[in-house]
């Protein structure tokens, strides 16, 4: 959850200037999460914003830069390579036969470079082909090549497609500009920032919007008002290329038709397997648009005896305009004359949070009261329509939907919700060594069963200075500051449907025909949703005790947490029997408990005249295990009898109890079958060159039995290192390490089976044959379903140099004369390299991950 500026934002980051933001904070053990409610369960993000300086206004302009490049990632095979390994496809696709008939193996061969053991009247004689037929021609056929793939190769033209849709220099830029001041009796912060991001596809673009109003002022000395404000307008309009398609066809085929001008629907004319990954990017006009409001309104003074109060008022607007045009110049929809699609959704809620504070100090009793009384409100109008067969043409696209011949299809979804919400906090310390908390919060949200609307949520809290304690002055000369701490508390988790819990109803229209033979059209409702309304809050308790220290005066200091975190009442979409006409139910099932440990350092290492040093290293580890699942089921004994009841597992979710929920459980690897193993792969039913399975109990056959608990896909435990360094006082230099260790990540493309690989094209990866007998890929289109089905998992653990920087800060003597108070200029490396035993791709996300220069200029006026 993020709170901004002190209230809970509903957004999301992108929204937020980062050049806006003044500090951020996280909250994650309960206690200390616990006065933001229900939807603090995840932890809590505190976002404070910009506010203005006492003194003259001052003008901030910050200027950004960059370049994304693809990083972390295999290349596709070129047009000649493409071609050689197309014969292994197709050699593999014939199980590697090399004994049926005299050269055999030889049948994808280039006719131009067989071996001298074999003639080329032989060769195409293979598959009883007449001796007059074009060797070349019957080669490239023999390898599943199209006629347009074949003149190709014969002219030498070909398509590299990863330079054709890939962008090497994807440019963007981030401009901001402020203003800021605080005077006696009011203070302010005005930005305008612009983003613009090119993607790493051609043709995709993000574009940004954002400026933010800060305005506070004492107008009374008992009275406070402010706003805080913010807009956003998202673009996301652009049309990217068909990334899915970028493999499928091959380097071989056509851009475009005969024509020269229209793109081909499939570049090799392979229309079941491919489309043209530029059709959309082309024929398609697309509006996407978000308008994001969100402010904040609030008065706040003091009253007599201790006691102050705030109210603050916080509304947002969201305004959504997705249009998209589809041409019927498209060679795919040519016969559909045009398809349009307008989608309008605005988004109007509000927060109401009225709260009273007292303090008060009492010698060395400090006291510090808070209640609070919330109220909100969500509501959603959303409406779209779907438009085709444009007539006389589709021209004006989706500004035209009344041209359409078709009667559009229109939809309806308004979305309404509400929830409430008071607080009591008690924060009591004495002498400022021992500290205590208590809060009890009590939630309400509309979208839960009638029957637990409400839920309560206490949080308890202890900590204790014990360095300032008498026995502790012999640690004196070392030890600065230690605090001892713990906390318990409960959160609750609301993340659910707002008709979750109801039984809602679909409706329709289905054909009637009477005896006579008439049609009628007759109106249906079914239902859609099984009604629970029992259904009631997720609770995550959790108990924390951590350490806050500074030594040796204040050259290290850091922090030492430990928890154990229980969630019980999950919820949980639970799978029903097709006969209750339901395909599942939302309930409250399970109970999972997490423990962990996290370890911060913050180290002044060296500090000199022309040198200073500092780092932050930062340890955590996470495990968790399910402790329950659906509750005791009856046990039974081979002639049916009840002998008692026990919880079981869940096999098909691949959850288990007392195990980690992320855990993988499969059948083990230990190899490739290889040819001398033939006999045994039969047995299995497989072949050389499949995927070799353990079989654990010997008996000559996989079955489930034989599956395995491998490890997890979540990590063992992560760590990060930063270190900074700041030279001759102008220079900043600064390098970042993330490391995240321990967990598997699927890889199914080493089984080589992900595509139909006669039809298309090939990330460079290695695969078995009989000549490259590996160990660890399967051969082109192995066999990996036989008996049983499983996947691959390699370890993916890495660390990443996640971030380098270096600025200099030009001397103020200097910019003095240029009537500037202060100008940097900056340049950094995010993901500048990886490094990992995992090979595919990037071992974090398994995907297309960018490499991003930026050069920047900040000024003060």
């Amino acid at each position: 959850m993020i709170v901004l500026d002190g209230v809970i934002y509903p957004g999301g980051l992108e929204d937020v200037n980062p050049n806006d933001i003044a500090t951020i904070d996280i909250l994650k053990d309960a206690s200390s999460a616990a006065v933001f409610g229900a939807r603090s369960a995840n932890g809590v993000i505190l976002i404070t914003t910009k506010k203005g300086k006492v003194g003259k206004p001052i003008i901030t302009f910050n200027h950004n830069i960059g370049l994304n490049q693809p990083a972390n990632r295999p290349h596709l095979l070129n047009a000649y390579e493409f071609i050689d390994w197309r014969q292994d496809v197709r050699w593999s696709q014939l199980g590697f036969d090399s004994t049926s008939k005299p050269g055999i193996k030889y049948r994808f061969t280039n006719p131009n470079k067989l071996p001298s053991s074999i003639t080329l009247a032989q060769w195409i004689a293979l598959d009883g082909t007449a001796s007059s037929t074009d060797p070349e021609a019957l080669w490239l056929s023999r390898l599943g090549l199209k006629a347009v793939e074949v003149a190709n190769y014969k002219a030498g033209t070909s398509l590299d497609w990863e330079k054709l849709m890939l962008n090497y220099s994807a440019m963007q830029q981030d401009h901001t500009i402020s203003i800021a001041q605080r005077r006696d009796d009011y203070n302010y912060y005005f930005s305008l920032g612009y983003l613009e991001n090119n993607g790493l596809t051609v043709g995709d673009k993000y574009k940004t919007f954002r400026t933010r109003f800060n305005l506070e002022s004492n107008i009374a000395k008992f009275l406070t008002v402010g706003l805080n404000f913010q807009f956003a307008e998202r673009d996301e309009s652009s049309v990217r290329v068909n990334l899915e398609d970028l493999n499928r066809t091959t380097p071989w085929g056509s851009y475009y038709a005969a024509d020269g001008f229209t793109l081909r629907s499939s570049p090799n004319d392979d229309v079941g397997n491919n489309s043209h990954p530029f059709l959309a990017q082309k024929y398609e006009n697309r509006l996407y648009k978000y308008d994001n409001f969100f402010g904040s309104v609030y008065a706040k003074g003091k009253l007599p005896w201790g006691f102050s109060y705030s109210v603050n008022f916080t509304p947002r607007l969201d305004l959504l305009r997705e249009y998209r045009h589809q041409s019927s110049l498209n060679p795919t929809l040519a016969t559909q004359k045009g398809i349009s699609n307008r989608r309008n959704q605005t988004v109007y809620s509000w927060q109401l949070d009225n709260v009273i504070n007292w303090n008060k100090k009492y010698g060395k009793h400090s006291f510090d009261a808070t209640f609070l009384v919330n109220a909100e409100k969500f509501q959603s109008w959303n409406t779209t329509i779907q438009a085709s067969n444009f007539a006389p043409n589709d021209n004006l696209g989706f500004s035209s939907l009344q041209s359409a011949t078709l009667a559009p299809v229109v939809a309806t979804d308004d979305q309404y919700a509400t929830g409430d919400a008071i607080m009591g906090r008690l924060n009591y310390n004495y002498d400022q060594k021992y500290f205590f908390t208590i809060t009890e919060r009590r939630d309400g949200y509309s979208a839960f069963g009638q029957q637990n609307p409400r839920a309560n949520f206490p949080s308890v809290a202890l900590a204790w200075a014990f360095s300032d304690e008498k026995f502790m002055k012999n640690a004196s000369g070392w030890l600065d500051y230690a605090k001892a701490r713990i906390s318990y508390g409960e959160n609750g988790n609301r993340e659910i449907g707002r008709y979750a819990a109801l039984s809602n109803l679909a409706s329709g229209t289905y054909v009637y025909v009477t005896a006579g033979g008439t049609a009628i059209n007759v109106g249906r409702v079914a239902g859609s949703n099984l009604a629970n309304p029992a259904l009631k809050w997720e609770r995550n308790s959790a108990i924390n005790f951590g350490i806050d220290y500074s030594i040796l005066k204040g050259i290290v200091s850091g922090s030492i947490d430990v928890y154990d975190r229980t969630t019980k009442d999950l919820l949980v979409n639970r799978t029903l029997p097709s006969v209750t006409g339901f395909n599942s139910i939302l309930v409250n099932l399970g109970e999972v408990k997490n423990t962990g440990f996290e370890i911060s350092i913050n180290t002044n290492n060296l500090k000199r005249k022309n040198i200073e040093w500092r780092s932050t290293i930062a340890l955590w580890s996470n495990r968790n295990k399910i402790v329950h699942l659906y509750g005791a089921t009856p046990d039974y004994d081979a002639t049916g009898k009840q002998i008692g009841s026990s919880e079981k597992d869940d096999i098909a979710n691949g959850w288990f109890i007392g195990r980690n929920i992320s855990t993988i459980f499969d059948y083990r690897i230990t190899g490739v079958w290889q040819i001398p193993d033939v006999a045994d792969a039969k047995k299995y039913g497989y072949k050389p060159g499949d995927f070799r399975l353990e079989d654990t109990n010997g008996d000559g056959q996989y079955t489930i039995a034989d599956k395995q608990f491998l490890g997890t896909a979540t990590p063992q435990f992560s760590w990060n290192l930063r270190n900074e360094f700041k030279l001759y006082k102008s220079f900043d230099f600064a390098f970042t390490l993330y490391a995240k260790m321990g967990q598997q990540t699927q890889l199914n493309e080493a089984k080589n089976v992900d595509l139909f690989y006669d039809r298309s094209q090939f990330y460079q990866r290695p695969y078995w044959t009989p000549e490259n007998p590996i160990n660890d890929y399967a051969a082109m289109m192995s066999n990996a379903g036989g008996p049983v089905t499983w996947n691959v998992y390699r370890k993916s653990s890495f660390v990443r140099i996640a971030n380098v920087s270096l600025a200099y800060t030009l001397p103020a003597a200097t910019v003095k004369k240029w009537k500037i108070d202060a100008m940097k200029v900056y340049f950094n490396v995010v993901n500048a390299a990886v490094f990992s035993p995992w090979s595919y791709f990037d071992p974090e996300n398994k995907g297309l991950t960018p490499i991003n220069f930026n050069f920047g200029l900040n000024v003060t006026l």
